[in-house]
């Protein structure tokens, strides 16, 4: 199979990458930034997805069985829409180039978890409450491809849940590094359950996706079931690692800790804890998995098996 993929220099697009080519399949993978994996030089080009004429040539000329589109801007520092028009003029410009391939039988296109806040489970696909800006841009990426749905071959959205291992950047680099270093802080139950997912496993799921006939009324999340304890993850990681467990604190002096960061914040000064992070923290925030873990094609890598894996890679690419 030939895959078009744009975004694939990123995080999950890198490791995207890779499967695809032990599989097999032919790739080309466009995007604005250098491939993070030095082996996928060769199958990257230079495109900006908000250029349509730019991204309508490697198109119509790679002639892809299946396009994946991953490319976005991701980080939640924007102030206004248009600093996302990655995730909006891009989603549509995609919309265009793929109407107008004859040889795309399926187009895959990543939005977020973040389309809600935290804590809010959607009753449909519909069902959105955004409480950033790169949510909302996300939001208006979905509404695009629905806009577009009868023009378009077999069209998927997903949302990719809180994915880490190999490859991957803040924060859950930095949540890694934390817990190898011993510096993160344990408190206990007062954390909220969370969905995470293992790349290994996204990856898998994001490629059955493009066999999965779906219509359902429920939006489609890449991750693993169940979800998680972060400090049950973290003590996971430690003994991995042969590290000590990592400490206990109250919760009391996090809740101190961040209203110092709240004054940080206000004067321009960086502080590894606020509010806005203890709450994301301490929210549950478990969603729904369990169409594509059905539907994955692969057999499913266990948590210590990427736990491994991830420390394996950073221990070849930082010093700790």
């Amino acid at each position: 199979m030939k895959y078009l993929i744009t975004g694939g220099s990123g995080f999950i697009g890198t490791n995207l990458v890779s499967r695809l080519q032990e599989l097999g399949h032919e790739v080309l993978n466009l995007d604005i930034e250098r491939p993070r994996c030095s082996e996928h030089a060769s199958l990257h080009q230079f495109c900006d997805v908000r250029k349509l004429e730019e991204l309508s040539v490697y198109v119509s000329g790679f002639q892809p069985d299946i396009l994946i589109h991953l490319a976005a801007r991701t980080d939640l520092l924007g102030k206004k829409l248009e600093d996302y028009n990655a995730n909006t003029l891009g989603v549509a410009n995609v919309c265009e180039a793929v109407s107008k391939c004859n040889s795309i039988s399926s187009v895959l296109f990543a939005s977020s978890m973040l389309v809600n806040k935290p804590g809010h489970l959607p009753s449909d696909k519909g069902d959105y409450s955004p409480h950033t800006v790169y949510g909302e841009s996300k939001v208006v990426g979905e509404s695009i491809v629905q806009d577009w749905k009868s023009k378009l071959p077999k069209s998927v959205i997903f949302r990719p849940t809180s994915i880490w291992g190999p490859w991957f950047s803040e924060p859950y680099v930095n949540f890694f590094r934390s817990v190898l270093k011993g510096h993160f802080v344990n408190i206990g139950e007062r954390f909220g359950k969370k969905t995470f997912g293992y790349v290994g496993n996204a990856v898998n799921q994001i490629i059955s996706l493009s066999e999965l006939e779906h219509e359902g009324k429920l939006p489609i999340y890449i991750g693993d079931s169940p979800g998680i304890n972060p400090g049950d993850w973290a003590d996971k990681i430690s003994i991995e690692a042969k590290r000590s467990k990592p400490t206990k604190v109250p919760y009391a002096l996090l809740k101190a800790l961040a209203l110092i960061g709240d004054i940080c914040k206000l004067v321009g000064i960086k502080f590894p804890m606020t509010s806005f992070r203890l709450t994301n923290m301490t929210t549950n925030n478990v969603l729904d998995c369990n169409l594509v873990e059905k539907n994955n094609t692969f057999e499913k890598i266990s948590m210590i098996d990427g736990i491994n894996s991830t420390i394996n890679w950073m221990n070849k690419n930082e010093n700790h």
